[in-house]
């Protein structure tokens, strides 16, 4: 018995310096059909709302309640790191039900974000941005402040709040540099490369911490989580 070809609804944004990702897209899912709309076009009404009804896969950055509404959906793939407007009981109990598959694209941002973070703890422990702005204004070049107030990263304890992808590739990054790292997460499973601790404990941690990193997803539930 032949299977029939999957709906693949999309309202990824393709760069248009980039123009043949959306033909790499194309030529890739073979038999199955490709639905696009664009980024805006987020499912809840239009052509974009019917083509998701009729959907088996949805790409891109779907509206969650249009989502819900989607009766033959079986995976959702959601073209950022963070999922913060899919971060819901509802929604989740709603995926569960249907046995609905959910991915993000950590994978994808994992190594930028880390190398990002990498670059910002070290441009800080080495005072660049105080270095660069003596060089574009004043040029006074105080050099023993500068070198005075300057840390080596040995031995520092960092703080990471959020132990996704992006934390994991981060952790591989600083270990050679024999820093003390400590991760936070909700639920603590023991398996972590490096030791983690649970968001009840890390007020105990956070006066020995010489970086602090925030990358916890955006919600209700971590808004000023760390408010100082």
């Amino acid at each position: 018995m032949t299977k029939s070809p999957l709906i693949i609804w999309c309202n990824n944004h393709f760069p248009e310096k980039a123009p043949n990702e959306h033909a790499m897209l194309s030529e890739a899912i073979g038999e199955h059909r490709l639905l696009s709309f664009e980024p805006t076009q987020i499912g809840s009404a239009g052509e974009s709302r019917q083509a998701l009804n009729e959907a088996d896969i949805a790409f891109g950055s779907p509206d969650p309640e249009a989502l819900m509404r989607a009766p033959k959906l079986r995976w959702v793939h959601i073209n950022s790191a963070g999922y913060t407007r899919y971060d819901r009981d509802d929604f989740r109990r709603h995926l569960l039900e249907r046995s609905i598959v959910l991915t993000n694209s950590s994978a994808v941002y994992d190594e930028p974000c880390a190398q990002h973070l990498l670059a910002m703890i070290l441009s800080l422990a080495r005072q660049l941005p105080v270095a660069l702005g003596v060089q574009r204004e004043s040029r006074t070049w105080p050099m023993e402040t500068i070198r005075a107030n300057s840390r080596l990263l040995n031995e520092q304890t960092v703080l990471i709040f959020g132990f996704g992808a992006i934390a994991r590739r981060l952790v591989e990054l600083l270990t050679p540099l024999r820093m003390n790292l400590i991760g936070v997460r909700r639920e603590v499973k023991g398996d972590e490369s490096v030791r983690v601790i649970s968001e009840s404990e890390a007020d105990d941690f956070l006066p020995f911490a010489d970086h602090l990193v925030n990358i916890l997803p955006d919600n209700e539930s971590t808004k000023q989580f760390v408010n100082t």
